[in-house]
């Protein structure tokens, strides 16, 4: 039986083999997942925010997009992924709310105010992902749904199930 790991709010965890790594819940929050297909080593980071950490502390290293994917591509790296195999999914970015709190003045990056917070993580996140020379080989993002994921380090496999929409997988 595979052990299942989850990764809450604003964290990131990496493991290995049979391990299976959820993430339940997101809706304006993106889920980075890296995978290393050799190596058989995976991680997830649940995204809140776009932009950089202000400071660095472990119960918060996957809250802000770029901090969260360099400190993710540290964790897969000492745990024996290459960088050079490591691809990427996103998962999540909603649009949760007709009408979301206008966070421009307090979130770096200067989004105009009709672009929702989940669009500003998908944005910060494939970025940050581009930035650090990684690819994106699928994604589920965006919409105005919660996602709750299920991903499978051993095969790479992401399962996606949604009130609203049912179950996917990339």
């Amino acid at each position: 039986m595979n052990e299942v790991i989850r990764v809450g709010l604003a964290e990131l965890k990496v493991s290995k083999n049979s391990t299976v790594l959820t993430c339940a819940g997101l809706g304006s929050c993106v889920a980075v997942i890296m995978h290393d297909p050799v190596a058989k080593v995976g991680g997830i980071a649940h995204v809140m925010l776009p932009g950089r950490a202000p400071e660095v502390r472990a119960e918060t290293a996957g809250k802000y997009a770029f901090t969260a994917v360099e400190l993710l591509l540290a964790k897969m790296e000492s745990a024996g992924a290459s960088r050079d195999r490591i691809k990427c999914k996103i998962v999540g970015g909603s649009r949760m709310f007709r009408i979301e709190t206008d966070l421009a003045g307090k979130i770096p990056g200067g989004y105009p105010r009709s672009v929702s917070i989940g669009e500003r993580n998908v944005q910060a996140v494939k970025t940050s992902i581009q930035e650090a020379g990684l690819e994106i080989v699928a994604e589920d993002t965006g919409g105005s749904h919660g996602r709750s994921i299920r991903f499978y380090v051993n095969s790479g496999k992401v399962e996606i199930t949604s009130i609203m929409v049912g179950s996917t997988e990339i």
